[in-house]
């Protein structure tokens, strides 16, 4: 409902991405969004809901969650994003405030190019 309500809104949507959590889980989704953004991004891992809360950050960060999406909403738009997640009874924890930041190469690394030399047969 709240990805529904956003869209909704039309041109004052203020999801302006949205990337789905399937394989790698977070470890892919997150940086993929900021990535793809040209943005930087800090990762509160122990804001992110689980019915098991003995999991540790790094099961967390890989946990595969099929059905999940991760959203980048836009500064104007966040407190009209806020208002609709509480609206929706979304979940929010307070409990676990400290988050993890990794700078993006620790996340891509340096991947070698790849280079393809290409002829057409005529």
């Amino acid at each position: 409902m709240v990805i529904d309500s956003s869209v909704a809104l039309g041109e004052h949507n203020p999801i302006r991405s949205i990337h789905s959590v399937s394989a790698s889980g977070l470890s892919n989704s997150l940086p993929e969004l900021v990535h793809d953004a040209g943005l930087g991004a800090t990762f509160a891992l122990r804001e992110v809901e689980s019915a098991d809360k003995g999991m540790s950050p790094l099961e967390i960060w890989g946990c595969e969650a099929q059905g999940r999406y991760v959203m980048a909403v836009s500064e104007p738009g966040l407190k009209t994003f806020v208002a609709i997640d509480e609206r929706e009874r979304c979940w929010d924890s307070k409990e676990y405030p400290k988050i993890i930041d990794l700078p993006m190469s620790t996340l891509f690394g340096k991947p070698p190019k790849m280079h393809k030399n290409v002829t057409a047969r005529v």
